[in-house]
């Protein structure tokens, strides 16, 4: 009888492994004593998948259009750093290109107890920072980056301004004070005219404390009344899973105009939120990593470009929580890929999520409580 029971338990929690590492989504990583669950009490889930409301935010800094209308020079006289916090994030930015270096979540922790850290650095520096105003004239890029932008920042918002030689160039980041969200609001131009342009999100995208897997960064879009996503890895060279999964994608991505597009790594997401369809563009960039100039098995970046729609455009930027993507958009909990069992493993993910949010605020103990309690079901 002893053996049978033992037997049991060790099948039952070979089971439960095997589930847990192959069909239920990854928690994102301990944080904070206030988890995003706790702040987010209340949010009604989503239905379907509305219209987007962008997500409010502070009032926007008033705009000075000086140097746009009479030709003035704005320019900083040396290059700074310029801090802004939430109660969510911690970021960081440099005038020079009006660059954001650092976005770090205070309610997530990484493996030495430090608030996590989204933008790879030595990625950024190479390959470009999130959010920044590429127009495809190499000429006005190159002056965007180097540019030294007067720099205002308000309590949850920061405001660059450039103008040099015909050139006028804003940026205002704006920040949900409570919640994952984001407003971008720019404007490029020449000689008085309008230049269309891009906001780019480009770099490593996504937990910072762990080692670099293109196969697990996606980039994800709506499409049919519903996300789809390729990995960074397939883009313009799809293995053979993603071309049985019909996921591969040419050298730049084809996708449809879209309400909404983004990266996202395992436990995290960046996601442009926009109140009506726009063509994003998708390429790949090479991670300089030792590999040799056009090696076939280089690790790829997903670069992500969408066509600046003239008015501020909306993102999410953070953890893959239901609640906390409830509270800035309906529609997006359902960027969660629960797997090939997802209607058990949705309910699964919640029992786990109420383990942790009312018992013991430990996803390493809630998950031991919730196999004891569904071992206990079995026995």
């Amino acid at each position: 009888m002893e053996k049978r029971l033992l037997l049991s338990l060790a099948l039952a929690l070979l089971v439960l492994f095997v589930f847990n590492r192959f069909f239920i989504p990854p928690v994102p990583p301990e944080g904070g004593p206030q988890t995003a669950a706790e702040e987010m009490q209340g949010v009604a889930p989503p239905r379907g998948a509305p219209s987007i409301e962008r997500p409010s935010v502070v009032p926007v800094v008033p705009e000075s259009e000086a140097g746009a209308e009479t030709g003035e020079e704005i320019q900083a006289e040396s290059a700074e750093e310029i801090f802004v916090e939430t109660p969510v994030y911690e970021v960081r930015f440099n005038n020079q290109g009006a660059r954001m270096e650092s976005l770090r979540l205070l309610e997530y922790s990484d493996a030495g107890g430090e608030p996590l850290e989204l933008i790879g650095q030595e990625a950024g520096g190479s390959l470009g920072w999130p959010l920044s105003i590429t127009t495809g004239d190499e000429g006005i890029d190159g002056a965007i980056r180097s540019g030294l932008f007067v720099a205002e920042r308000d309590q949850n918002s920061v405001r660059f301004e450039l103008s040099s030689d015909g050139l006028y160039v804003s940026k205002s980041i704006r920040f949900n004070p409570e919640r994952y969200g984001i407003e971008v609001e720019a404007a490029v131009l020449r000689d008085g005219q309008p230049v269309p342009f891009q906001l780019t999100w480009q770099g490593i995208f996504g937990d910072q404390s762990t080692e670099y897997d293109p196969s697990l960064v996606n980039v994800v879009r709506w499409e049919d009344d519903a996300f789809t996503s390729f990995a960074a890895s397939s883009i313009g060279r799809p293995g053979w899973f993603d071309r049985l999964r019909g996921r591969g994608v040419p050298p730049e991505a084809g996708i449809q105009p879209t309400t909404r597009v983004g990266i996202s790594d395992q436990y995290f997401l960046a996601m442009f939120l926009l109140g009506a369809p726009e063509l994003p563009r998708v390429v790949a960039d090479l991670l300089a990593d030792g590999s040799e100039p056009g090696q076939e098995d280089a690790p790829q970046v997903a670069r992500l470009s969408l066509p600046y729609p003239g008015v501020p455009v909306a993102l999410y930027v953070g953890p893959k929580h239901p609640e906390a993507l409830a509270a800035v958009d309906p529609a997006l909990p359902s960027v969660i890929d629960y797997g090939f069992f997802g209607f058990f493993a949705a309910y699964f993910l919640q029992g786990l999520i109420w383990i942790h949010d009312n018992v013991v605020e430990n996803y390493g103990w809630s998950i031991i409580i919730f196999t004891i309690l569904i071992n206990l079901v079995f026995f």
